[in-house]
């Protein structure tokens, strides 16, 4: 993949944090950030892209003029999105959700806030859109268990169905990706059982009751804090993440679903970092593609992105690393879907001012190493004269 040239969106003169961005249509995309310049202030802009250029952003709206937040923003269509932010409180945290109205290309205005509930840790959420009406939102809920809610939308206002709960409780590192308009997959690790990786389908029916299948182990051992989730079609999708046993690299594994709420597991995957792979973001690319951003410890932390390739069902072989930042460091990633080639990304560069957003396109095949029932079939992947991603591990053993 190939980058257009990075380009500022925040006028910050400190570094922005909790980024995310969410691409509404060919070009044009929303992010969502906190200030730390500007007293932690929640904000939006939207930024205005054609090809690998990113020409302008409008001006910089305030959603939530508090304290730091955790944000995400995720497009309902070409003029809408949904953000969700953390209110916090005398120690106390509260997802909140608004709407952002988007006019005349670049300009936002808000919903009034609606709570969906208090949180049991500052970043213990994950949200998604089902459809044009209805969103996903699951968290961890203050001294109880983790718990989903549907909002329904109506004239561009939100308002949330009944919660319902997991089986574990405090549980974090929360993500949730939908995979159609009724279902959705939810990844967690199970802080009372040895941070352990867990995912579960939820099955929406009647508009915003939801029913839980099974809860699966994904990894059986202690995951750590950065992972992601992505759909690769709405019975596929792919637990990005790191574990404990290895906490330097990050592992892959497609998880099938069948019967609507049944999950079975391909082979875990390793991408063979010499340094800790942290800020991970997934998005769907296409019906095959996900496409992954990381801070690359192993290589002066600068941003990285790899496209991983789904096939025979739940195998995966995997591009060359490309760098979005190859020049300084990297935290923050985010990534959305332009098209079945395209991607934007934000992200902050450590030690500079403000936050930055950049294009990236792909320009040749996506995989030139592959694995099947643990044979090589293609030559190894290299960076630096050091292999990167050639071993597959199955159930995390070589």
């Amino acid at each position: 993949m190939t980058f257009g040239t990075k380009s500022l969106f925040s006028t910050s003169t400190h570094e922005v944090v909790q980024s995310s961005i969410s691409q509404l249509d060919a070009t044009h995309f929303v992010i969502s950030y906190v200030d730390v310049d500007d007293s932690y202030k929640v904000k939006c802009v939207i930024g205005v892209n054609s090809g690998t250029t990113i020409s302008s952003y409008g001006s910089e709206y305030v959603a939530y003029d508090g304290n730091y937040s955790k944000t995400i923003v995720k497009a309902i269509d070409s003029t809408h999105f949904i953000l969700v932010y953390v209110y916090s409180n005398l120690g106390d945290y509260f997802a909140i959700s608004v709407i952002g109205t988007i006019t005349n290309g670049t300009e936002i205005s808000f919903s009034s806030p609606v709570s969906i509930g208090k949180l049991r840790d500052a970043t213990a959420f994950g949200v998604d859109v089902l459809d044009s009406t209805h969103i996903v939102v699951v968290y961890d809920k203050y001294n109880e268990k983790t718990t989903s809610k549907i909002g329904t939308l109506s004239s561009w206002v939100v308002s949330y169905g009944t919660e319902v709960n997991l089986t574990k409780a405090s549980n974090s590192s929360i993500n949730v990706v939908a995979l159609d308009s009724t279902h959705f997959a939810i990844q967690y690790r199970d802080s009372n059982n040895g941070y352990k990786g867990y995912n579960v389908i939820g099955v929406v029916s009647g508009g915003n009751s939801i029913t839980y299948g099974t809860e699966y182990l994904y990894y059986n051992g202690d995951t750590r804090d950065y992972s992601s989730i992505a759909k690769v079609d709405s019975t596929h999708f792919v637990n990005v993440y790191n574990h404990g046993s290895s906490s330097y690299n990050i592992f892959f594994n497609v998880g099938v679903v069948s019967n609507g709420d049944d999950i079975a597991y391909g082979d875990e995957y390793t991408l063979t970092l010499g340094g800790i792979g942290t800020y991970i973001d997934a998005t769907y690319l296409n019906s095959t593609q996900i496409a992954v951003v990381f801070k690359d410890g192993s290589d002066s932390n600068h941003g990285k992105l790899i496209l991983a390739t789904l096939s025979n069902g739940d195998d995966l072989a995997f591009s060359t690393e490309s760098a979005f930042l190859g020049d300084a460091a990297a935290s923050y990633n985010g990534v959305s879907r332009i098209s079945d080639t395209a991607v934007s990304i934000v992200f902050c560069q450590v030690g500079g001012t403000g936050g930055f957003a950049i294009i990236g396109q792909t320009i040749v095949g996506p995989a030139n190493v592959k694995t099947y029932k643990g044979l090589a079939s293609a030559s190894v992947k290299t960076c630096k004269g050091l292999a990167i991603a050639s071993v597959k591990t199955k159930k995390g053993l070589a």
